[in-house]
């Protein structure tokens, strides 16, 4: 909708979703749910818990599995002022 005093965004667009990695027993774009484009409202899904604990088991993502590889990433965050 509207965004009143922002220069950058004058009307912004969106919709609520419940998102997923796509990999094994998953969506193939990783979408479970997802609302009416620009419309106000909750989204509500029902959850498998296996399904959920299937790409953790057997998936590509590896989202457990491969955090240990991630100690590069940063550990502290530098606010920069804009303006």
């Amino acid at each position: 909708g509207l965004v009143a005093g922002c220069d950058l965004i004058d009307q912004s667009t969106g919709r609520a979703a419940f998102f997923t990695p796509p990999d094994v027993g998953q969506p193939p774009d990783g979408i479970l749910a997802q609302g009416i484009p620009d419309t106000p409202g909750a989204v509500v899904v029902t959850v498998d818990p296996a399904q959920i604990a299937a790409p953790r088991q057997i998936g590509h993502v590896g989202n457990y599995a491969h955090w240990p590889e991630q100690d590069h990433r940063a550990q502290t965050v530098t606010p920069v002022r804009l303006r």
